[in-house]
């Protein structure tokens, strides 16, 4: 478990950016899948079931544009910064141990 800080810009305006803080990287990637299907919502509002793979999620993260993310290392005592296909890694390897 390590502390997770999942830094995005959502539109073309700097006013978009924003964070969220988690406490392990798992959990970071659950609020990924989140904010997709928020999106999906938004975008379909009378779709009552949402189904997508991690292709699907993998075009979401790479529309966004400006995405970062830092894990905390206790070792070294610092946040270590990832960038968009780090996190499309950690995407996939969630979904695959989720479908096991």
């Amino acid at each position: 478990m390590t502390h997770t800080v999942l830094l995005l810009q959502t539109g073309a305006s700097k006013n978009t950016r924003t964070y969220f803080d988690y406490e392990s990287t798992p959990e970071m990637v659950e609020g990924v899948c989140r904010l997709y299907e928020q999106g999906v919502r938004l975008a379909q509002p009378g779709q009552t079931h949402i189904e997508y793979d991690v292709a699907d999620l993998y075009r979401f993260v790479d529309q966004l544009p400006d995405c970062g993310v830092l894990t905390y290392d206790t070792e070294a005592r610092m946040y270590r910064p990832h960038n968009k296909q780090w996190l499309k890694e950690q995407c996939y390897r969630h979904l695959k141990a989720k479908a096991k």
